[in-house]
C-alpha cells in the first residue's frame, strides 16, 4: 500500500484528492496546523515525512479577498514558504518520499491574450505570475534530492458545486447577476473537480510526468462561451456586463482572475495517458449545477 502525504487535505480540492487517493487504495497522512486524528501530522517545522512514498502538496493561503499589502503577502509567503518547508523535509530525510506532486496556478502565464501555452512557455508579469514563479522554483529544489520526482499542476479554475469560484458564480447567474466580465473575449482556464483530483492521481502513479504541467481543460473557453454555458445551466438571461474599468476600480489587482487571458493547451497531460471525464464547459457546468447545484 502506497502511504501519500497530503497538505491542504482540508480544502475543496484537498477533500476531492483524498477520496480518490484512498480509491486507489492509498493511505493517506493528512498534514495540518492543527491535527484532529490520530494519522495525521503538524504542518510545521521540522516536517515529519518519515515513512511517506510520495506528497501531494497543495496547501495555501485562499487568492480570493480584498488584495491589501498583508494579504498579498500572505499569499506568496504561504505558498513559497510553506514550499520550501516540505522540500527541506524532503531533502532531509533518510528515505525521501520519491514523488511530490505540487499544485501550481495557470497565472504563471500572465495576460497573454489568443497565445495557445504549452508549459515551456515563460513567464508572465503581475503579481500572481511573481508568486507562482517562486513557488515552482521553491517546488524544483527537491529536485537536488535525485530519488524525488517533482510534478507542478498549473491549475486552471476548478469548478465544484461544494465551494469555490464556479459555486459562487452559480449562484450570481441564478440571482440575475451574471454577465460576461469586460470584453469577454478573455480565455479562462477551468478544469472540473473531478478532472483535477485525477489528475494529482494520476501524476502520482506516472513516472515519466515530471515537471510542470498545465491543468485545465483542453477545451479551452473564452468568458463570453463561459458566461453562455453558465445563464443555460443556471436557466437565466446574461444581461448585466461587468466592465472592466470598474472591475478594476472595485477589485484593484483582484480584477486580473476575471480580466487576464490565458489559454494553457493540456497536450502534456494527455500524451502522459491522462483522460478528462470533462472536457465540456456545458457539460461540465450540467454535471455539477444542472439539477440546482
Amino acid at each position: 500500500m502506497r502511504v501519500v502525504g497530503v497538505t491542504g487535505a482540508s480544502g475543496l480540492l484537498g477533500k476531492a484528492v483524498v477520496l480518490r487517493l484512498e480509491a486507489a487504495g492509498c493511505r493517506v497522512v493528512p498534514f495540518s496546523r492543527e491535527p484532529r486524528s490520530a494519522e495525521a501530522r503538524k504542518f510545521t517545522a521540522p516536517l515529519d515525512v518519515n515513512g511517506l512514498d510520495a506528497i501531494i502538496h497543495l496547501a495555501g493561503e485562499p487568492i480570493f479577498g480584498l488584495w491589501t499589502a498583508k494579504k498579498k503577502q500572505k499569499i506568496l509567503e504561504s505558498r513559497e514558504a510553506g514550499t520550501r518547508m516540505v522540500v527541506a523535509a524532503i531533502r532531509s530525510a533518510e528515505r525521501p518520499p520519491a514523488v511530490l506532486i505540487s499544485a501550481s496556478g495557470a497565472n504563471y502565464y500572465g495576460d497573454r491574450g489568443s497565445e495557445e501555452l504549452s508549459e515551456d512557455a515563460p513567464a508572465g508579469v503581475g503579481f500572481l505570475s511573481e508568486v507562482v514563479t517562486k513557488w515552482e522554483a521553491a517546488a524544483a529544489t527537491a529536485t537536488a534530492e535525485e530519488t524525488t520526482r517533482v510534478v507542478m499542476l498549473r491549475l486552471g479554475m476548478v469548478l465544484a458545486s461544494e465551494g469555490g469560484a464556479g459555486r459562487l458564480l452559480y449562484r450570481m447567474f441564478r440571482s440575475g447577476l451574471g454577465g460576461r466580465v469586460g470584453s469577454g473575449r478573455q480565455w479562462m482556464p477551468w478544469i472540473h473537480l473531478e478532472d483535477a483530483a485525477a489528475l494529482f492521481v494520476h501524476a502520482l502513479a506516472c513516472q515519466s510526468l515530471d515537471g510542470p504541467v498545465n491543468a485545465a481543460s483542453p477545451r479551452s473557453v473564452t468568458n463570453a462561451e463561459f458566461t453562455k454555458a453558465m445563464a443555460r445551466v443556471a436557466r437565466r438571461p446574461a444581461i448585466l456586463p461587468a466592465p472592466a474599468f470598474a472591475l478594476r476600480l472595485a477589485l484593484g489587482g483582484l480584477s486580473d482572475l476575471a480580466l487576464h487571458s490565458i489559454r494553457p493547451n493540456a497536450d502534456k497531460a494527455v500524451a502522459s495517458g491522462f483522460t478528462f471525464q470533462h472536457p465540456e464547459i456545458r457539460e461540465a457546468l450540467e454535471d455539477l449545477f444542472g439539477s440546482g447545484g
